[in-house]
């Protein structure tokens, strides 16, 4: 109900007329444009930096290195339970 009420709004249209002529596209739509507008919001208060990365997103190297502790523990499990 909210989509459709944002949708409404957005295009000057009333529900109904997003009910009769609006599909899944539309709300993909909508869905994107907003993300995009509360990033920007976002970055304009410095709640994210002007580059638009996210400050606690993790870097290449750090998921390289869960993944191999994650890879490594994997291993240690399977090995440990096996017959020598």
């Amino acid at each position: 109900m909210i989509s459709l009420h944002n949708l409404a709004e957005r295009y000057h249209l009333l529900p109904s007329e997003i009910l009769e002529r609006g599909n899944t596209l539309d709300l993909q739509v909508l869905d994107i444009a907003t993300k995009w507008e509360i990033r920007q919001k976002q970055i304009a208060e410095g709640k994210l930096p002007k580059s638009g990365k996210d400050p606690n997103a993790y870097t290449v190297d750090e998921l390289q290195e869960i993944l191999k502790k994650t890879k490594e523990t994997k291993n240690a499990k399977t090995n440990k339970g096996r017959k020598k």
